[in-house]
């Protein structure tokens, strides 16, 4: 049995969602280089599609988006 380089990487991903795709990147990035594996949406439909599809150990996502209801 192979064991993971990191206990990072026996994790499921993390979701990033953020209407600002610059923020996506820069998390990504710092996710990344933390060991981590990071995926990003800026749109909250897509982001949850792909919650339907896949576990995440963890999700990161903005406040107040475009479109939110909930938003002041």
């Amino acid at each position: 049995m192979n064991e993971p380089d990191t206990p990072h990487q026996a994790m499921d991903p993390i979701l990033v969602v953020d209407d600002e795709a610059a923020s996506i990147a820069l998390l990504q990035e710092d996710l990344e280089q933390a060991g981590y594996k990071a995926v990003g949406f800026t749109d909250p439909t897509l982001a949850l599609e792909e919650i339907r599809r896949q576990n995440f150990s963890v999700i990161m996502a903005d406040q107040r988006m475009p479109g939110d209801r909930k938003s002041t």
